[in-house]
């Protein structure tokens, strides 16, 4: 504090009681504040992390669902190739047996081979129609 002595008007310092100039704390080391900007980087990678591989797996549901598609394409395309064809062989045959050269087996059979194949190809369709890809 600030004394005063008798003899002058002028206060007099004493020595235990005051401090000149600032202080001015800095730390030596940061290892605080650098471990948490390591804890702030290594959040940021796991986010992006995380944010790759959910682009991934999207990229990879839609790479499935699209191959998905075309083999469905394509078996609707043999289905109906295979119901044209045993409609061409009901045909024949029932001309064959028009003609006398062919059972009645032949002709019961091929219509049951037709009706099986139809039936699988408007299963195929119904299924196909009712996947939602989008």
């Amino acid at each position: 504090m600030l004394a005063t002595s008798n003899e002058s008007i002028m206060p007099v310092f004493a020595p235990s009681n005051y401090k000149w100039g600032v202080d001015l704390v800095f730390p030596v080391f940061w290892r605080k504040e650098r471990a948490k900007l390591q804890m702030n980087q290594i959040k940021l990678k796991e986010n992006k992390y995380a944010l790759d591989l959910k682009q991934v797996q999207l990229e990879n549901k839609l790479s499935a669902s699209m191959t998905n598609i075309g083999t469905m394409q394509e078996q609707l395309e043999v289905v109906a190739a295979n119901v044209d064809r045993y409609q061409r062989l009901l045909e024949g045959e029932t001309i064959r047996f028009d003609l006398g050269e062919s059972s009645v087996f032949c002709s019961i059979s091929g219509k049951k081979s037709t009706w099986k194949v139809a039936s699988s190809k408007s299963k195929l369709l119904l299924h196909f129609a009712g996947k939602d890809y989008i």
